[in-house]
């Protein structure tokens, strides 16, 4: 599992955890989220991404491609988090799959455009509490 050199999480800040197989679309939208101000975790693989949140129980969404490599593909993750961790929002993404496919699943398709990947990840998120 590749994650981001924080281990704790900040609790102020929300945690996304960014699953896709492809290396460099990885890294892009995981520093496009950086820099919009998110904690990122990265994953492969689903099978890595629900083993984490297993472990850690803090990500509040996570954004995964449907198609990638071993036992579990996006639909799969997204059926688990469902079943075990209900509040964890999910957003997946694909080149093949529509959005009838889908199902309820929010789906943005690839290519996909940064910041509407950025807007669509806020949106599906409560606002974020005031400072103090």
């Amino acid at each position: 599992m590749e994650h981001q050199a924080e281990t704790v999480p900040d609790a102020k800040r929300r945690v996304i955890l960014v699953v896709e197989d492809d290396v460099l679309l990885r890294f892009v939208i995981s520093e496009a989220l950086r820099n919009a101000g998110f904690q990122v975790v990265e994953s492969a693989d689903a099978t890595q991404a629900l083993a984490y949140i297993r472990a850690q129980n803090h990500v509040s969404l996570v954004f995964s491609d449907v198609h990638m490599p071993g036992g579990m593909n996006g639909i799969g993750l997204a059926d688990a988090l469902r079943a075990d961790f209900p509040a964890v929002k999910i957003i997946l993404t694909s080149g093949k799959l529509t959005l009838e496919e889908a199902g309820d699943i929010p789906l943005i398709p690839k290519p996909y455009i940064l910041a509407r990947v950025i807007a669509d990840i806020r949106a599906a998120l409560p606002p974020e509490p005031e400072p103090s």
